[in-house]
């Protein structure tokens, strides 16, 4: 033997030097009995403990190979950083984890049992589910663009996760499911939320408003913003509850309340349109200059009056009951005709100058006298009971008779070319004398000292007519 000598029954040749063969086996580095070694690049180990390694042998009971060294066989497996018992351990980019315990992943070996991977690291697959930003347990956590949260809690979310059960995604961050409905401004629980362009709020209390959100049970959408729905209807200039509400280009007022107008709303139990400004329909009717109580008013050109109280008129409303329209203006239609003036109806004609009551007024070119004591006559009315047409002017026809002056009572006047003379009284005459008794002339001159022998008669004609 290269060392020295050894009884040959009990050596085998070896590069290092002669072992009892029934002892060695060769090896690389050096003989081991054979009985015990296995060759190895690194050395001999006994052949019953080892198994080849690229680092060393390794007792094959024991050992699998592995890129990093040899790991015994019960308890290792392969690991591109070095063996763990394959008891134990999945290989992993990072390093080994005892397989009944780990995963791959690329960030390193969590327990299988507990991890799953995940792109920053693993964590125990029974409570992990892949997540951008990390593992989080599967249990409880879904994918997120942000992080990983519990899956029973969390919805994915482009701000980050929020638990399902509590969560959905929203563009500004995740609120729970249970309460929350996406909005672009964040989420609001969607037992309580509506989408809303400015912020959410629960959908069981608000309905989208360009302004923001209101509950729904509460609010409609509206341009200014929310109001109740129970409350509101829409409206150019805002909210207010439907209940109560009608559009109204000015603003909203309660329905119950509110009929649309021009100027604003007024309550549509009590208003009706109208171009100056709304009132109360069961009061209003519409009117050009403004509206008056419909009960009450009639449209007017100059504004409303009751209609149960107006007719129409081109100066004003008068009630109806009380005005016939008039180019002057409106009386009371029991009161009034139409003439320059309103006269009651039952009082007036009309007149070309006025009206006067119809039962004391007939028409005449000079005005209106009452018809039961008036005849027409170029001059004026006068009575017809009383008076007959006259050149000059009316006298009463009992007691008037025509004359080319003027009229003198039929009874007491006869036609005279100057003019007319009572007819028991006189006769025609150029000079149209009176004569007067003595006595006549004596009472008039003690009574009037100037007057003395002026009268020669007993009597003024006519009593002065």
């Amino acid at each position: 033997s290269p060392d020295g000598p050894v009884a040959a029954s009990e050596v085998a040749s070896s590069p290092d030097g002669p072992v009892a063969a029934s002892e060695v086996a060769s090896s690389p580095d050096g003989p081991v009995a054979a009985s015990e070694v296995a060759s190895s690049p690194d050395g001999p180990v006994a052949a019953s403990e080892v198994a080849s390694s690229p680092d060393g042998p390794v007792a094959a009971s024991e050992v699998a190979s592995s890129p990093d060294g040899p790991v015994a066989a019960s308890e290792v497996a392969s690991s591109p950083d070095g063996p763990v018992a394959a008891s134990e351990v999945a290989s992993s980019p990072d390093g080994p984890v005892a397989a009944s315990e780990v995963a791959s992943s690329p960030d390193g070996p969590v327990a299988a049992s507990e991890v799953a991977s995940s792109p920053d690291g693993p964590v125990a697959a029974s409570e992990v589910a892949s997540s951008p930003d990390g593992p989080v347990a599967a249990s409880e956590v879904a994918s997120s663009p942000d992080g990983p949260v519990a899956a029973s809690e969390v919805a994915s979310s482009p701000d980050g996760p929020v638990a399902a059960s509590e969560v959905a995604s929203s563009p500004d961050g995740p609120v729970a499911a249970s309460e929350v409905a996406s909005s672009p401004d964040g989420p609001v629980a969607a037992s309580e939320v509506a989408s809303s362009p400015d912020g959410p709020v629960a959908a069981s209390e608000v309905a989208s408003s360009p302004d923001g959100p209101v509950a729904a049970s509460e609010v409609a959408s509206s341009p200014d913003g929310p109001v109740a729905a129970s409350e509101v209807a829409s409206s150019e200039d805002g909210p207010v509850a439907a209940s109560e509400l009608a559009s109204s280009e000015d603003g909203p007022v309660a329905a119950s309340e509110v009929a649309s107008s021009e100027d604003g709303p007024v309550a549509a139990s009590e208003v009706a349109s109208s171009e100056d400004g709304p009132v109360a329909a069961s009061e209003v009717a519409s009117s050009e200059d403004g509206p008056v109580a419909a009960s009450e008013v009639a449209s007017s050109e100059d504004g409303p009056v009751a209609a149960s109280e107006v007719a129409s008129s081109e100066d004003g409303p008068v009630a109806a009951s009380e005005v016939a329209s008039s180019p002057d203006g409106p009386v009371a239609a029991s009161e009034v005709a139409s003439s320059d003036g309103p006269v009651a109806a039952s009082e007036v004609r009309s007149s070309e100058d006025g009206p006067v009551a119809a039962s004391e007024v007939a028409s005449s070119p000079d005005g209106p006298v009452a018809a039961s004591e008036v005849a027409s006559s170029p001059d004026g009315p006068v009575a017809a009971s009383e008076v007959a047409s006259s050149p000059d002017g009316p006298v009463a026809a009992s007691e008037v008779a025509s004359s080319p002056d003027g009229p003198v009572a039929a009874s007491e006047v006869a036609s005279s070319p100057d003019g007319p003379v009572a007819a028991s009284e006189v006769a025609s005459s150029e000079d149209m004398c009176l004569s007067f008794s003595s006595e006549d002339r004596a009472s008039f001159a003690g009574e009037l000292p100037w007057f003395g022998e002026a009268w020669d008669s007993t009597s003024l004609v006519s009593k002065y007519s």
